[in-house]
């Protein structure tokens, strides 16, 4: 009886602890698996991370510029205006003009066309661009706040010249579409036969771009026709296509007749 129970206490005893060791053969086994569950989820952060950063450095591409080679002897603005500004170029070329290789062209400030003003603590410089190979002129504004160190928001305002600034009249200027260049000349107003005054504005009806000629023809066709030649050749003088407008003419006299 007493090496039965020697007997049974060695096998309880051999029972537990084989059951501890299957404990800590279990634990050291999680553990392991733990740590390779950690590891590969780190190395998936680590991928992840490199991946955005290679997309984000990939969307961030610098756009290509046409330099402005006399920039930096002329203008006094931050650098970051000048590549803004040689981006700004190159964008609105490639997008209204079919130039095989715009790579090959450059721009420079036009003698006598600079100026530099300061409002408060603004600096604004003004001058006009031109590319003489492919015979286009740029109108551009620079402004921008003294003291900073860092220039993030850019003002950089590219657009056609002014009609007395054009030196190409036989070259269509790419900078802005011509409903936005036209209203800078807008409103308008000169004299015809007998004194009659026309005036050239912006319709305010409809959505539209629409020229508004006001006349006080009092139905006189030869009147309309003589406002309408007039607004015809007034925009090819500012040296504009009237064929990229609608036109519509309103006689001022009818109203007054009511």
């Amino acid at each position: 009886m007493v090496m039965a129970k020697l007997n049974k206490n060695k096998s309880i005893k051999k029972r537990n602890s084989q059951s501890r060791g299957a404990v800590k053969n279990f634990m050291d086994n999680s553990s392991v698996g733990m740590k390779i569950v950690v590891i590969l989820f780190l190395v998936m952060c680590v991928l992840a991370i490199a991946l955005a950063v290679m997309v984000n450095i990939q969307g961030q591409e610098e756009v290509p510029g046409v330099p402005i080679t006399n920039f930096q002897e002329i203008s006094d603005a931050p650098k970051e205006y000048q590549t803004n500004a040689e981006q700004s170029l190159w964008t609105l070329i490639e997008r209204n003009a079919n130039v095989e290789d715009l790579s090959m062209y450059s721009a420079a400030i036009r003698d006598g066309s600079y100026s530099q003003t300061t409002d408060g603590n603004k600096e604004i410089e003004h001058f006009i661009v031109d590319i003489e190979e492919l015979r286009y002129s740029f109108e551009i504004t620079l402004s921008w706040t003294k003291g900073q160190k860092k220039y993030t928001d850019l003002y950089v305002k590219v657009q056609c010249p002014y009609y007395t600034d054009v030196i190409y009249p036989d070259t269509v200027c790419v900078a802005e579409k011509p409903t936005a260049q036209i209203k800078r000349y807008l409103p308008h107003n000169d004299y015809i036969n007998d004194g009659k005054l026309v005036h050239v504005e912006e319709s305010v009806v409809g959505k539209e771009f629409r020229l508004l000629v006001k006349v006080d023809a009092c139905k006189n066709q030869d009147v309309i026709d003589a406002a309408m030649e007039y607004t015809t050749k007034w925009i090819e003088s500012i040296y504009m296509n009237p064929g990229d407008f609608v036109v519509e003419l309103y006689d001022t006299c009818l109203v007054k007749m009511l």
